[in-house]
């Protein structure tokens, strides 16, 4: 997946210019004026040269051109041939061929006209075409800039989240929003602009999907636009229930974080649609319903982080580059149930070792070898069993994790204790008088052992607390700067109306 790459293919500025002439002419040039054939073309002559990039990826011909998905001509206030046209080639800078639509006998003019949008990163506009209405400007062509979808998202639920299996279950609302799309609230007559487009419900997606609780439910419908009031916002709308794919970092387990992403696509190409986040209506996690609490915090409240992204040209066999929008929101998890059940109990069995170094009998002799490393084994068994215990509750992932760590160095200090129960005997006397006579005190071994350990102990929390404490802040550092980034828009919004 690309993260905002550069697309000389979606014009930023629409082109437009006046028009001289439009004419239908068939496959030798010449004027037609009979029925349909495939092999009619809309010849556009304008009086201003088109820029090259607004025709980038347009051929001098049809051949091995995909006009689908290709630039498309809108045609405003012109009295027969206005609307929306894909161009299939261009002559030269002045003069464009467009595919016609299926017609009968003689040419009828479409039903809707079209408009340029007023600015930047603005949606063109449509409107019903009223046959011998007075024409208000002369006609214009210009490059029909892509769909600008607004984009906005409420989650309503998250639950399920399985560590092991890398999983999680949201239930969701996504908003689409296309701004000041048309003049009158008509289904019939969005429909008519989104079908120039070649865009369907149908192409709007989840990614990630493993398994959908239920079918999405797809609706649409109309709002005024706050820019312009003699404007209608266009909206699609879904509700959708999926068990959703996350790739879980665990390293840090159980003291971690996890982003969960909700991931939409439109499997359209970026030449005909694209996704900005909706900043009026900012995306929402309804946290005070969230069912886990006693497992994970919510770091950033209702705050959902939006990401736009395109899918990566190689992943299309014909190299199409696909808009897409992430959705995230981050669980940090509450580690004290992995502390009160692993961590202790397999700590104090690493203390616990530590007597069978100097554990003597009641006659204050030496414990026999076999007697401690008997001990010793049994407490190693001991916490093998805990260790399954943390296996069971992540992936089989081929990294250690931070309880991981902990666990091996509680295995490490007990193997020390036992290579201590089985050498000592050896290396622990001098036999040089005949007489076996202790060269040290294994008390002090035993010290030395619960000295070392103690202090591993403190390394160890010390850097899981310093870990704690610098991922804390960055996660605050991001809450404030989402949230000024919401105020921002706000009050920009605010100020516009």
């Amino acid at each position: 997946m690309q993260v905002a790459p550069d697309l000389p293919s979606v014009p930023h500025q629409p082109w437009s210019a006046s028009i001289g002439s439009v004419t239908l002419v068939d496959s030798d040039g010449q004027e037609h004026t009979g029925p349909w054939n495939k092999s009619l073309r809309l010849r556009v002559e304008l009086m201003t040269a088109i820029p090259e990039e607004a025709l980038q990826g347009v051929k001098d011909g049809v051949k091995g051109f995909d006009a689908r998905w290709g630039r498309i001509l809108g045609i405003a206030e012109h009295p027969t041939y206005h609307g929306l046209f894909s161009i299939v080639a261009s002559i030269n800078a002045k003069t464009v061929h467009c595919e016609v639509p299926r017609y009968g006998d003689g040419w009828k003019p479409l039903a809707y006209d079209v408009r340029p949008p007023p600015a930047r990163d603005r949606n063109m506009s449509t409107l019903w075409w009223e046959a011998g209405a007075k024409q208000v400007g002369e006609a214009t062509a210009f490059i029909a800039p892509p769909l600008l979808f607004h984009a906005r998202m409420s989650v309503f639920s998250i639950d399920s989240i399985d560590t092991v299996a890398q999983t999680f279950r949201a239930s969701s609302y996504i908003e689409l929003r296309l701004r000041a799309i048309a003049n009158e609230a008509d289904h019939e007559l969005v429909g008519l602009l989104l079908a120039a487009f070649g865009f369907s419900t149908n192409m709007v997606a989840m990614m990630n999907v493993v398994e959908s609780v239920r079918d999405p439910e797809v609706w649409s419908g109309f709002g005024t636009n706050f820019d312009n009031e003699s404007m209608h916002d266009y909206s699609l709308k879904m509700r959708t229930h999926d068990v959703i794919a996350e790739e879980f970092e665990l390293h840090a387990f159980p003291f971690d974080s996890q982003p969960l992403h909700l991931l939409l696509t439109l499997n359209i190409p970026c030449s005909r649609a694209v996704i900005t986040p909706n900043l009026e209506f900012p995306s929402v996690f309804l946290h005070k319903a969230f069912q886990l609490k006693a497992v994970f915090d919510v770091v950033h409240l209702e705050q959902l982080h939006s990401e736009l992204s395109f899918s990566d040209p190689d992943e299309s066999s014909a190299r199409y580059i696909y808009p897409r929008v992430s959705w995230s929101l981050t669980l940090r998890r509450r580690y004290g149930w992995y502390v009160t059940n692993v961590v202790l109990p397999i700590g104090l069995l690493a203390f616990l070792t530590a007597l069978t170094i100097g554990v003597r009998e009641a006659d204050g002799s030496r414990l026999g070898t076999a007697d401690r490393l008997g001990l010793t084994f049994t407490l190693i068994l001991t916490a093998v069993a805990y260790k399954f215990v943390v296996a069971t509750s992540i992936p089989d992932v081929s990294y250690q994790t931070d309880l991981d760590v902990y666990v091996l160095l509680c295995f490490l200090w007990m193997l020390f204790a036992a290579l201590e129960n089985a050498l000592y005997p050896e290396f622990g006397y001098d036999r040089s008088s005949g007489e076996p006579v202790e060269r040290m005190d294994e008390y002090v071994l035993m010290a030395a052992y619960l000295a070392s350990f103690s202090l591993v102990n403190l390394l160890y929390w010390l850097c899981m607390g310093f870990k704690l404490h610098s991922r804390d802040a960055a996660m605050r550092r991001e809450y404030e700067t989402e949230r000024q980034r919401r105020d921002d828009a706000a009050k920009a919004v605010a100020e516009r109306r």
